[in-house]
């Protein structure tokens, strides 16, 4: 079974190969605080380290 979402059924998108990867930048140093004293509480104690660690002062 085959169902055509598009207006034109005749249309066909040109072979576009996959994106590139786009490497995530990293939380700021005011999100990292907040996590941490904000949400960490919240997280179940096997967590909270990987999700609101301690933030490094550079």
């Amino acid at each position: 079974m085959t169902v055509c979402i598009l207006k034109d059924p005749a249309f066909r998108f040109r072979d576009a190969g996959r994106p590139g990867i786009v490497l995530a930048a990293g939380l700021s140093k005011a999100r990292q605080h907040y996590l941490h004293k904000t949400v960490r509480p919240y997280v179940r104690p096997a967590f909270q380290d990987r999700l609101g660690p301690e933030p490094q002062e550079d």
